[in-house]
């Protein structure tokens, strides 16, 4: 099997994504969700599959995390596509993909519109444990 496919496969595994959703221009997180855990898990198998050194690999300027906000100040700017891995796959070496400003801006925009939902759902939630918790409130079930 050619490194190509065998990389492919490995992102179909971590993805979920179908064959025919990659290309070797799609972004690993944003296109195929592949992000937190699964994408530890992923360039792990890519590692150990292709004996890739990923020493120079700095995970949280390329992936959030499973849960959180990734707080890296450069994150965004340096996002992995399926064409990076089969280079680093093909060199044994990681190299750090191509900087790309104007993805680090749409990254920080999706990443406020998360903050602000996050924001509001807890926001939510206390606003009815505050309801619900209040002793001088009774609830009635009819």
């Amino acid at each position: 099997m050619s490194i190509s496919k065998k990389v492919i496969e490995l992102i179909l595994y971590h993805s979920g994504a179908k064959e025919e959703e990659i290309t070797e221009e799609s972004l690993v997180e944003d296109d195929l969700g592949v992000t937190g855990d699964d994408a530890w898990d992923l360039m792990e198998d890519i590692h150990k599959e292709f004996n890739v050194n990923f020493d120079q690999f700095d995970f949280s300027l390329h992936f959030g995390p499973e849960a959180g906000f990734n707080v890296a100040e450069e994150y965004g700017y340096y996002p992995v596509t399926v064409k990076h891995l089969i280079e680093i796959a093909n060199r044994k070496q990681w190299i750090l993909p191509e900087r790309n400003e104007e993805h680090s801006h749409l990254s920080k925009a999706r990443r406020s519109k998360s903050n602000i939902i996050w924001f509001l759902i807890v926001a939510g939630i206390a606003i009815i444990l505050f309801i619900f918790a209040s002793p001088d409130k009774t609830v009635s079930c009819l």
